[in-house]
This record gives C-alpha cells, sequence and structure tokens, in this order.
C-alpha cells in the first residue's frame, strides 16, 4: 500500500515541529542571543497589531548610545547624536542669546533636555529596532532559497556576546581616558 503523503523538505518539516512559528524564528535569529526572549513577544505583539508602537524599553532609555551601537541601529545612532546635540545648542547656545535667562531656567531647560533624551528611546527604541530587524529579515528572505538558511544569515548578522564585551571595553578604555584626562588637566 502506497501512501499518497508527500514529505516538505528538512528544513520546513523542522520549523514546523518548532514551538515557534517562522515569524518568530526570525525575528529569534535576527536579534540573536542576548535577550530574545524580550523582544520576540513585544515584536511578536507589533505583528499582532499590525504595526509598531511606543512601549518601554530599560536600556534604549538607560544606555541608548551604546544599544544603538550593540543593536547595529546606526542610522538611529546618527540621528540620535545630531538631535541631542542639536537640542543642546539650540537651548544653550541660542536659548541663552536670545532669552538671557536665569540659571533656574538653565537648570529647567536642563531637565527637560536630558529628561527627552531618555524618554524617547526608552518609548521609541522597541518600534526602531523592530523596523530594523524588518529590514534585515526581508533582505535574508529574499537573498537565500530556504527560511533555515535566513535565519542562519541572521544569526551570522545578529549582535552577539563578543559584540557586546567589545562595546564594554571600549566603554571602559573610554572611561579611563577621560579619568587620565581629568587627572592630568592643570587647574
Amino acid at each position: 500500500m502506497t501512501s499518497a503523503t508527500t514529505f516538505a523538505s528538512p528544513d520546513i518539516t523542522m520549523l514546523d515541529r518548532s514551538p515557534e512559528n517562522a515569524t518568530a524564528a526570525l525575528y529569534r535569529a535576527a536579534i540573536g542571543p542576548i535577550n530574545s526572549d524580550y523582544y520576540v513577544p513585544v515584536f511578536e505583539r507589533f505583528e499582532a497589531v499590525g504595526r509598531a508602537g511606543p512601549s518601554w524599553n530599560w536600556a534604549a532609555s538607560l544606555y541608548t548610545l551604546n544599544w544603538m551601537i550593540f543593536r547595529h541601529l546606526w542610522a538611529a545612532a546618527g540621528a540620535y547624536v545630531t538631535l541631542v546635540l542639536g537640542l543642546f545648542l539650540l537651548v544653550f547656545g541660542m536659548g541663552r542669546l536670545l532669552l538671557h535667562g536665569s540659571e533656574a531656567v538653565d537648570l529647567v531647560l536642563m531637565v527637560v533636555c536630558c529628561g527627552l533624551s531618555y524618554v524617547l528611546p526608552g518609548v521609541f527604541g522597541n518600534a526602531i529596532f523592530h523596523a530594523k530587524s524588518r529590514q534585515k529579515m526581508a533582505a535574508a528572505l529574499s537573498a537565500t532559497p530556504t527560511l533555515a538558511d535566513a535565519c542562519k544569515r541572521l544569526n551570522q548578522q545578529a549582535s552577539s556576546r563578543q559584540r557586546f564585551l567589545r562595546l564594554a571595553s571600549a566603554n571602559l578604555t573610554l572611561a579611563a581616558i577621560a579619568a587620565l584626562a581629568y587627572v592630568a588637566w592643570p587647574t
């Protein structure tokens, strides 16, 4: 007796037997091993409603530039630095010249600028990372013949523990240089 059953390729069968769907597997591969358990459910919620929206991300808020560099969000990092520097120059450069504010006004403006530089990335960081992950997923799917190959390609591009350690080392080196410059600076 012959079976009329046709078998799918091993890659598809393996994915179908996994506890997650194809989109979740692609997200997990695009995100990489660090914090994928946090991001995958957030990104799946975005998928369920059909758009990315505001949601809180502590890493994006507290470590904004490092988080963006770690996650390969180069355009967002450039925009963030430009926006923060531009805002501070506008408020404290042009604002002082035009408004002739007191120290209290300067302090309030400083608190508002600092608050925005932490709050906005915290609120929109997940949406920015989601959009970038979707771009990477689309590129990987169009450049590879199978879902497994796309996941493999995404894993190779994703942030890793080694990248995290290199970034942490760079931060420590910059902090040491700044401390040495402060100590050596003539007073």
